[in-house]
């Protein structure tokens, strides 16, 4: 009976700890943005935001299915998923910029991000390492 109690708890306990586990913004080396604010980065993946501070093309990456790390990411900027498909598919309507590319795993974007000059993406803190850049962490 003791047993069932301790593993309910850890259960317990390793979900709440997932719940908090914080989303950061993640960027190729070569990003040059600085000031980087909850803001910013809604512009940043808005699209009004298109190129770092030095003039290169910033590179959006999102994950492709709906997660926790990405429900996190989106709450943070104060946006659904739909909204955000929205204001892409606006932008790619008018010509003013493209969706980012979808991938399917955290551990994709890290990839691609430090692989791909001007890249931005999210991942969990906890994946992050010396290949890439922290531009903000979720509070």
């Amino acid at each position: 009976m003791k047993l069932k109690y301790i593993l309910l708890i850890t259960a317990i306990l390793l979900c709440k700890t997932a719940l908090n586990a914080q989303v950061v913004i993640i960027a190729n080396k070569s990003v040059s943005l600085s000031n980087v604010n909850k803001a910013k980065i809604v512009n940043i993946y808005s699209l009004t935001i298109k190129n770092g501070d030095n003039g290169e093309k910033i590179v959006l990456f999102d994950l492709k299915n709906d997660n926790i790390t990405k429900s996190k990411f989106y709450s943070y900027i104060g946006k659904s998923n739909s909204d955000m498909k929205m204001v892409w598919m606006r932008a790619q309507l008018t010509g003013a910029g493209f969706a980012p590319t979808a991938v399917m795993s955290e551990e994709d974007v890290l990839t691609k991000v430090a692989n791909t000059p001007g890249a931005i993406g999210y991942i969990s803190a906890k994946l992050v390492d010396s290949s890439v850049k922290v531009l903000a962490k979720t509070e």
